[in-house]
């Protein structure tokens, strides 16, 4: 897709989403596509903190808050893979199983 400040068209938009939905095995006619695109950018444009706002008749972009909200989310990846890449000692009453009392062979 193109990278427009001023925002899409909603025939580009809805050219776009038919391409990307159209297969050789499940075809879907452009006609269905894009009203379903139209009333979804016109419901979602009229909602408040909606991601899409309208620019002009027909154009659609995404809003300034919500690429500020994405730019400042936080990406934790890093800190989840040393979590999973760093082993935790445990005790071995901590890690009992279900039937291990059932199993435990008897000291003698």
């Amino acid at each position: 897709m193109q990278n427009n400040p001023q925002g899409m068209s909603a025939k580009e938009i809805a050219r776009y989403v038919y391409n990307v939905h159209n297969t050789l095995f499940h075809p879907v006619s452009f006609d269905e596509v894009s009203h379903s695109v139209i009333s979804y950018l016109a419901n979602s444009s009229r909602r408040k903190n909606s991601p899409i706002e309208k620019t002009l008749r027909g154009v659609y972009c995404l809003s300034e808050q919500y690429l500020r909200e994405q730019t400042m989310m936080l990406d934790f990846t890093e800190e989840l893979q040393l979590q999973v890449d760093t082993p935790v000692a445990a005790d071995k009453e901590s890690c009992k199983g279900l039937f291990d009392d059932f199993f435990e062979i008897p000291s003698v």
